[in-house]
């Protein structure tokens, strides 16, 4: 793919993701976002072939990809840091976390298979620096690494419907590094002791 579809796909998104917030995802068509770039709807359709198309490239890129594996260390710091990165893009992406989770029944069984591949790809990463602390006997979760990352997801999963329930993205905080140190100081000793 050249640079330059590369730059036209970004500016779709943009203009769809602007839309998508404004007015609702059920309220926009592919007409309306190839509108607001400026395109006819045959020249849109050579990027996407629908809303939803953009909808999962959106999240892919901004929710998605930015899962980067933390710096070698302690495992309170390593989580700290894959729980820093997942709270910056809950906080980033509230506006597309609203669209998904507001209007997810209009949107079809695909959005719900994929949020569980992208859901399932994040937590890898947990599951991964979990398993690794439990094998060098630097964690012993009560739970098991189930137990272990059942907390790291239900308090992460309660920090985003915190705001999305008040439609609030205030309620996030500004502070990542702070989110993510309480996250991991209740998932290390809710679940076992370091």
């Amino acid at each position: 793919m050249t640079e330059k579809a590369k730059a036209k796909m970004a500016r779709i998104e943009d203009a769809a993701r602007k839309l998508f917030t404004e007015r609702g995802y059920r309220n926009i068509t592919i007409d309306d976002v190839a509108s607001a770039v400026g395109m006819a709807r045959t020249t849109l359709y050579d990027y996407y072939k629908s809303k939803e198309e953009i909808l999962y490239a959106l999240v892919e890129r901004n929710l998605v990809l930015g899962a980067e594996a933390p710096p070698p260390g302690p495992l309170a710091g390593r989580l700290r840091a894959a729980a820093a990165g997942s709270i910056g893009r809950l906080r980033r992406g509230f506006d597309l976390y609203r669209v998904i989770f507001a209007e997810r029944p209009a949107m079809g069984g695909e959005l719900g298979e994929r949020l569980g591949r992208w859901q399932a790809g994040l937590l890898g990463m947990v599951r991964k620096l979990v398993d690794e602390a439990v094998a060098a006997g630097e964690y012993a979760p009560r739970g098991g690494v189930e137990g272990a990352l059942f907390m790291y997801q239900a308090v992460l999963s309660q920090f985003l419907n915190r705001a999305l329930i008040a439609d609030d993205p205030g309620l996030l905080g500004r502070d990542d590094e702070g989110e993510a140190a309480r996250l991991v100081e209740l998932m290390l000793h809710g679940t076992g002791g370091l």
